[in-house]
């Protein structure tokens, strides 16, 4: 029989995957800022009160829970299944 774990990549990170998901979080907070700040009252507001803060926070919960769900073993969740 043919040997096909001699051809397979070992598991990893795709590193080209992350800089594109990153660079989108990015260019999505820039959004979010540059409409906000379209008036000039917006710049007045609590940071805590503007959007492009609340878009940076949801993005770490976000990364928070992906990397939470990266810790569970597999045959957990077949388990849960």
């Amino acid at each position: 029989m043919f040997e096909a774990t001699l051809n397979e990549k070992p598991a990893g990170l795709d590193k080209l995957q992350i800089f594109a998901v990153v660079g989108l979080m990015v260019i999505g907070a820039a959004f979010v800022y540059s409409a906000q700040m379209f008036r000039a009252s917006a710049a007045l507001l609590a940071l805590t009160d503007q959007w492009w803060v609340r878009q940076i926070v949801w993005y770490v919960i976000g990364l928070g829970a992906a990397g939470a769900a990266c810790l569970v073993s597999y045959y957990t969740l077949v388990r849960w299944s």
